[in-house]
């Protein structure tokens, strides 16, 4: 899930505390380092969703059915 917080600072980022019943775990990271481990399929929704943020418009996304065995 993306979620746009707006530009944060350090000690409002600390105090994010995600339920564990809903949520693994919290990232901040730059693109760059998005794009290094995360899957296209998950590249293609930052992309998107950084497209939107920038231009005020919604971004549409297909989603092809994965493949066996093809992470999320």
């Amino acid at each position: 899930m993306t979620f746009d917080g707006g530009r944060l600072t350090d000690e409002e980022i600390e105090r994010i505390t995600p339920d564990p019943a809903e949520h693994s775990g919290l990232a901040v990271r730059t693109v760059e380092e998005w794009e290094r481990i995360v899957t296209p399929r998950r590249l293609r929704t930052l992309r998107a969703s950084l497209t939107a943020r920038r231009t005020g418009v919604a971004e549409y996304l297909v989603s092809e059915p994965r493949r066996p065995g093809e992470p999320g």
